[in-house]
């Protein structure tokens, strides 16, 4: 099994696709013009108290307010307490807190009391007192060394050791434990001095970010896009994971070379082929995300068990979260059942979200809950359709200036003829990205001309 994960820069940020055996397993985005507030640590100012929900809403400055939920405010005062938050809190009073979540349709994103400071190999949690281990550990036998290691280092506990930390040395963990450590004292000190509202800690550089949360020791091989991230990608494996130095390689267009944008673009369809003959259909709604499964002439069971492979596959790769319903096909017997459970236990076993897969219904829907972890490919990457303004779905204007700044880059073509839409959204919205992109790389600036005759966000790259 081969695992590359490819990063490029893009003019809004930066982006990485995972791969395994050259299909597309999970594309991450950060942004450069939009503050991450998932991560971050705030010294917020309690504005209200809800003491009906058992919630609070907090001022986390620059006009961020968020919600924090009971069950999210334990630790508020540094100590687990289960009291409800009006006997824990009081209008006016600093609070210190952490972004776990964005808001979605028009709701206030939520943070926790529970701080989590993640590196590469452990996440440290200061007001925790417990030692866990991820599953992946426990089952490759990496707990007692672990669990010595972490009276060392976190005599007190407050510690969750990642999967990569089975591959990491003595050494690096504690080196990294220390660097997280180190990090809390800054935290707390700022916290103590200063006034609420207040930004603490936040990773600003969306490359970095990204590496972050992407890169793990398990990757056999990083492919960067040019020689600009190229460096940058190996000066950060350089001081978080060494090992990975020889595994590091430069691939101009790499998104479209290993076929990244190909498969993006497929993950936009609502029906996905299988390759014993059946397909899945994908249908995502306000409430619920709703999956039905086909045969195609194969054995149902057959269909079942494939379809439970890449249907993990496809909500990990689309970023759907929330209640998924999935309609499989004559679930009649017991042993049918648990066979397909079993499937699904596999299949989602390396997703990073939080997955809860729930016994199979008399008629053979089966019920999964999965964590969301920001926006859905479909909402980042899609929009409306501006011509039949229905339920139709097209590339998004920032999809569509990534990938054609993409290929004119690649070919060396500064001449392009763009649909009315895109050409006023690169001359507005997109110009300072754009610019900033194209300084980047030494490039001469793209010479963009409207063309009428182009369907909604389409363009044609010619040379001058």
């Amino acid at each position: 099994m081969s695992r590359e994960l490819i990063v490029e820069i893009t003019p809004f940020g930066a982006r990485a696709a995972l791969m395994r055996d050259g299909e597309l397993q999970e594309i991450r985005f950060a942004d450069q013009d939009k503050e991450e507030f998932r991560g971050k640590v705030f010294l917020a100012r309690v504005k209200s108290l809800d003491s009906e929900r058992d919630a609070a809403f907090l001022d986390c400055g620059r006009g961020q307010t968020a919600w924090l939920a009971g069950r999210d405010g334990r630790y508020v005062g540094g100590e687990r307490s289960d009291l409800p938050l009006c006997r824990q809190l009081t209008e006016g009073e600093a609070v210190l807190v952490q972004g776990s979540g964005l808001g979605r349709d028009g709701k206030k994103p939520r943070v926790t009391s529970d701080i989590q400071l993640t590196g590469m190999f452990q996440i440290y949690r200061p007001r925790r007192r417990s030692v866990r281990l991820s599953k992946k550990l426990s089952e490759t036998g990496q707990s007692d060394r672990l669990l010595a290691l972490a009276k060392t280092c976190y005599p007190e506990g407050g510690v969750i050791y990642r999967g990569a930390a089975g591959a990491a040395a003595d050494d690096e963990l504690e080196a990294e434990s220390t660097q997280l450590k180190t990090l809390w004292e800054e935290i707390d000190a700022k916290a103590r001095d200063g006034k609420a509202p207040l930004c603490l800690h936040e990773r600003r550089d969306p490359l970095e970010r990204l590496l972050h949360e992407s890169l793990k020791p398990e990757v056999d091989r990083v492919i960067a896009s040019d020689k600009i991230v190229h460096a940058r990608v190996r000066k950060f494996i350089e001081t978080w994971l060494p090992a990975l130095e020889g595994s590091l390689e430069c691939q101009p267009g790499a998104f479209e070379i290993n076929g990244v944008n190909d498969q993006l673009e497929r993950a936009e369809q609502p029906t996905i082929e299988l390759r014993g003959g059946g397909s899945i259909i994908i249908e995502q709604t306000a409430a619920l995300t709703a999956i039905d499964v086909n045969s195609g002439g194969s054995r149902s069971q057959e269909a079942n068990l494939e379809a439970a492979s890449e249907i993990a596959r496809q909500l990990r790769l689309r970023r759907i979260g929330g209640t998924i319903v999935v309609d499989f096909i004559n679930l009649e017997s017991g042993s049918e059942r648990q066979q397909l459970m079993n499937a699904l236990d596999e299949a989602f076993a390396g997703d990073p979200a939080a997955v809860r897969i729930y016994p199979p219904t008399p008629l053979g829907l089966v019920q999964i809950s999965r964590q969301r972890l920001g926006q859905s490919l479909d909402e980042r990457l899609a929009r409306p359709c501006p011509t039949c303004a229905g339920s139709g779905r097209t590339a998004s204007l920032r999809a569509a200036t990534e990938r054609m700044l993409g290929e004119a880059h690649g070919t060396g073509a500064i001449s392009l003829r763009v649909a009315v839409d895109l050409y006023t959204y690169a001359m507005t919205e997109a110009a300072e990205p754009i610019k900033t992109f194209v300084d980047r790389h030494g490039l001469p600036d793209p010479v963009l001309t409207p063309d009428e005759s182009l369907p909604p966000g389409a363009y044609r790259i010619g040379h001058l």
